[in-house]
């Protein structure tokens, strides 16, 4: 069986982040707040991280990117990277929305998934997602929203339980704990995941579902 590597980036914030996924087996799921230094740390990390695991980046069968929402300068910084170790290496992109594989985890767990992320300048990136038959997930919404525009979309949905994950503001999670109807995680538990973000592209992948390098775009709600 061809072993199938899959390299994971994620540059849609101040977190900076890489996965590395070899036939579906997670070998390596990193992140760390790099401020507005993705540019000088993203290739430093991914080098350290192939020599750890002692791979050859050569062996890359296809690179895996968030599409966004994001932070302007930083999905560039993704994008860019990404594009150019597929020109480089000849291989396929798969580009990934980044509120998507944020949900993904808890496609099981719940039918209606809010998931966020922080735009800068008192904005989010928001999106509801319904879990659908089958363990997909079909969006519903994504928006550029404030904090009290989140938490009037929140009281507005007709649903009986909404699952809450990402980067889900503490003044909102303080007003919403006594509530039945939403299901609060942790920071822990909330954030996303490199892993799944390969996971989703090796399976991606192995479907033939890729995208084209020369007309995958990154996706502003804001340009911050």
């Amino acid at each position: 069986m061809a072993k199938d590597l899959i390299l994971a980036l994620d540059t849609s914030d101040r977190r900076c982040g890489l996965a590395i996924n070899r036939n579906g087996e997670n070998l390596l799921d990193l992140s760390w707040d790099s401020g507005r230094s993705h540019t000088v740390q993203l290739m430093p990390w991914l080098d350290y991280a192939f020599k750890q695991l002692r791979l050859s980046k050569d062996s890359i069968s296809a690179v895996a990117v968030t599409t966004g929402p994001g932070s302007f300068t930083a999905m560039r910084v993704g994008m860019a990277t990404a594009k150019g170790i597929c020109k480089a290496l000849g291989v396929p992109i798969i580009g990934v929305p980044t509120l998507l594989y944020a949900a993904w985890p808890y496609r099981y767990f719940c039918k209606h998934i809010v998931t966020c992320l922080v735009l800068g300048r008192g904005r989010l990136a928001a999106a509801l997602y319904a879990s659908e038959d089958g363990g997909n997930l079909s969006l519903q919404w994504c928006r550029s929203l404030s904090l009290q525009e989140l938490a009037n979309e929140l009281d507005s949905l007709p649903y009986d339980r909404v699952l809450l994950c990402g980067d889900i503001p503490v003044e909102l999670k303080e007003s919403l704990k006594d509530s039945t109807r939403y299901l609060l995680l942790s920071p822990a538990e909330s954030s996303r995941r490199l892993a799944v973000l390969a996971e989703i592209a090796w399976q991606r992948f192995r479907l033939g579902s890729v995208d084209n390098p020369a007309t995958l775009q990154a996706e502003y709600l804001d340009r911050k």
